[in-house]
């Protein structure tokens, strides 16, 4: 049904002119800031991912890295905690040989199962965790009056103030 399209196109086109549009302000802007030394634009900050933002996939991806290196050594705990053998009680060898048995009978990504609970329950708690320290570090420098980071006046209790209240 032809105008049943008629919609559809008229929206798709909107869209592609405001892709234009949008494409050609942001050549202009990136345009009339390029730095005097001719090395390349110089970023506003209104520009570009938010601090916030970049602190929360910074944080997730380290939560995700974790979990996918700790994963073999947490399914080697589990199986010991539910043991209750005291006979089969965890030694350093006898885990050793839980990994091997598990790799034998079941392949290396046996190691990683039921692993993708723990990162979807670990990443958003990293991300939040890891933006939430730098948010809490900045204010707590910032009422000490220390306003352009921690790497400038950021002492041990700055940090540790920070840290204990972002989680």
């Amino acid at each position: 049904n032809p105008q049943a399209m008629l919609p559809a196109m008229v929206e798709q086109e909107r869209r592609e002119k405001l892709r234009r549009v949008s494409t050609e302000k942001l050549i202009h802007r990136v345009s009339d800031r390029v730095d005097a030394s001719h090395h390349g634009p110089v970023l506003m900050p209104d520009e570009g991912p938010s601090k916030t933002s970049t602190l929360l996939a910074a944080g997730a991806i380290s939560g995700g890295v974790s979990k996918l290196l700790t994963a073999p050594i947490d399914r080697i705990k589990i199986i010991y905690q539910v043991n209750t053998d005291p006979r089969h009680a965890f030694t350093l060898r006898r885990g050793f040989s839980t990994a091997s048995s598990i790799v034998l009978q079941s392949g290396v990504l046996a190691l990683w199962r039921g692993n993708s609970a723990a990162v979807a329950r670990d990443v958003p708690y990293a991300s939040i965790v890891f933006a939430s320290y730098a948010m809490y570090e900045d204010a707590v420098l910032k009422a000490s009056g220390v306003t352009s980071g921690a790497a400038s006046g950021g002492s041990v209790w700055s940090r540790l103030g920070a840290g204990s209240a972002g989680g």
